[in-house]
């Protein structure tokens, strides 16, 4: 996902992003591959869903999905699809994805100097504002 998802999938509800939030941005990267179901592209339809599943504004319709797909399919261990606010790939990962797969490389709070000034750059890519 790019920052630019992330950024407006986190904050797009709220239409803001504070600098003094306390909230943190973590950056992993795979050790190793994850069976994750796809419901961007024409994929949905092997569900008898279309795109509206990500876009969707009740929550509860979404994550009841999430919960049927999951308990249908014990072999998943993520969700891809195209996010609500920025219609970037977002991906979920549930509790079989092993941590051992995921190698963390860098977390740090959302006003650190070095890192802020990419998540501003996001949040105006996004369209939202900008409280610092």
């Amino acid at each position: 996902m790019s920052l630019v998802g992330a950024v407006s999938e986190a904050f797009g509800n709220e239409g803001l992003v504070d600098k003094w939030s306390r909230r943190r941005v973590c950056f992993v990267r795979l050790r190793s591959t994850l069976k994750v179901l796809s419901l961007s592209g024409p994929d949905p339809r092997a569900f008898n869903l279309d795109q509206r599943i990500g876009t969707d504004r009740s929550y509860e319709v979404s994550q009841a999905w999430a919960r049927a797909l999951y308990e249908s399919y014990p072999e998943i261990q993520g969700i891809r699809w195209s996010g609500r606010h920025s219609g970037s790939i977002c991906i979920v990962l549930n509790d079989r994805a092993p941590m051992s797969s995921l190698e963390l490389t860098q977390d740090a709070d959302i006003s650190h100097p070095l890192l802020w000034p990419r998540v501003a750059r996001a949040a105006d890519d996004a369209y939202l504002e900008i409280l610092t």
